[in-house]
Parts: structure tokens; sequence; C-alpha cells
């Protein structure tokens, strides 16, 4: 589709992972792709979680709440930037919302990708996009330029990335220069790949053979997991 498109003589701009783009740019040199009209953006990434783990918690919900989900989402911000909410909405009208990092499936995310994820290509400079994007972590309440409700990181690599930040609506959107050493520091995953856990192999056999709740809880991390998501909670009671 993008090949035809850029045939056509219209822009395209793609966005994906780092694995994705550089999939995309290895098909534009195999087929000697003009791409002139072609930009790219990716996302500094941890590792996508396997599809199946979520479609496994999501048929889980929908037993639990006897309905189908209607809406979901991992990036739902019930109280700002961080912690992100999982928020699915029934047609029953019920509605499910937890902290990500304090579900199984949060749990999957930090324990369950595709084994390539732990030695990707496509980190530090072998980012091959014309901009990488991510959340500016490290920016902190009371810094310049803090936004409750989250900041993004914009790192261009190219003359294309610049002109693609160059044509964001400064009215809608407020765009300054980072702290490069900041934004990099606390964000580790641009450089770095996931670690494997060593419980990887027994993980995925078990979420294979019996589910995602049962490989959670036959996990040997997931019970201090679940201690410190409970400890969390008890901060956000105070809180109130």
């Amino acid at each position: 589709n993008i090949l035809k498109t850029l045939n056509e003589g219209k822009t395209v701009l793609f966005i994906g992972l780092g694995c994705m783009v550089g999939a995309l740019k290895k098909y534009a040199e195999s087929h000697k792709l003009d791409e002139t009209k072609l930009y790219t953006v990716d996302l500094i990434c941890h590792g996508p979680m396997l599809a199946s783990a979520q479609a496994d918690f999501v048929a889980g919900l929908e037993t639990k709440y006897k309905s189908k989900i209607v809406d979901f989402t991992m990036r739902y911000k019930k109280t700002g930037w961080t912690p992100n909410y999982i928020r699915a909405e029934f047609a029953n009208g019920k509605c499910y919302e937890e902290p990500f990092y304090e579900t199984e499936l949060g749990y999957a995310f930090k324990t369950y990708s595709r084994k390539s994820c732990f030695s990707c290509k496509f980190k530090g400079h072998d980012h091959v996009a014309d901009v990488t994007v991510g959340d500016y972590w490290g920016l902190k309440s009371g810094m310049h330029g803090y936004n409750k409700n989250g900041v993004s990181i914009m790192l261009s690599k190219t003359e294309k990335g610049n002109e693609l930040l160059a044509k964001i609506d400064s009215s809608a959107f407020l765009i300054e220069k980072a702290d490069i050493d900041t934004a990099i520091v606390n964000n580790p995953m641009f450089e770095e790949s996931r670690v494997n856990p060593a419980y990887y192999d027994a993980f995925d056999r078990d979420f294979k053979e019996h589910g995602l709740h049962y490989a959670c809880i036959r996990s040997p991390e997931f019970k201090a997991y679940k201690k410190l998501a409970s400890r969390k909670k008890i901060k956000r009671l105070f809180k109130l």
C-alpha cells in the first residue's frame, strides 16, 4: 500500500516501532523505492507485549462482566500522566478501571514479548526513523514545561524530521527544546533492549497451556509484583 501510494505521487507518514520502520526501509531499498515523500516516526520501545496476552486478558474481563467490551485502552489518564490505567467499557454499561501496572496484563507487559526484543537492532544510533517519539520521563512537577497530563519527547535525526517538527501547529502544542541528557537518561529503552527474564520460557509454556492468570500466579516474581501493587493502592487511599 505504501509503495502504491508513493508511486501515485502522494506523501506518506509511517508511524510504528523501530523494527517496523527498519522493515519498511529494507522493503524500500529492495524495491528501489523513491523515498523523497516518505516520512517515518518510531517510538521509544520497551518491546511490545504479545497480542495473545492482551486477547486473553480481554476475554477474561468479558467473562467476568458477562458482556462484550466496546472500548478498551491501557493509557487512560484517570489521575493524569501517571499511573496510566486500563479502562474497559462494556456493552451492558459497566466499566472496569485499574492501574495498568497493578494488573496481570501489566505484569505480562513487563515479562512477555517476542524473543527478538531481547536483542533489538534499532536502539540508540540505530534508530532509522526521521523522528523518535516517547514520554519525557524525568520531567517532574515544578520543572519548566511540566504538564500533569503528560509531556512528549521528540528526537529528530534527519532534515525530514526537522521538517515534521516545523509543521507542528504551535497554537495547539507548546514546542520547546528539550534537555537531551535528561531525556535519554530517563528513557533507557531508547538505547537498551528489554532484559530476558530467567523464567520467560516457563511463563511462555504456562500461558500457552493454561492462559494468562495461571502463567502469572506460577511466575516466581508475581507475588512480589502483587505486594508492590497492594502498597500502591494503600498509598492512593491515604491520599484520598
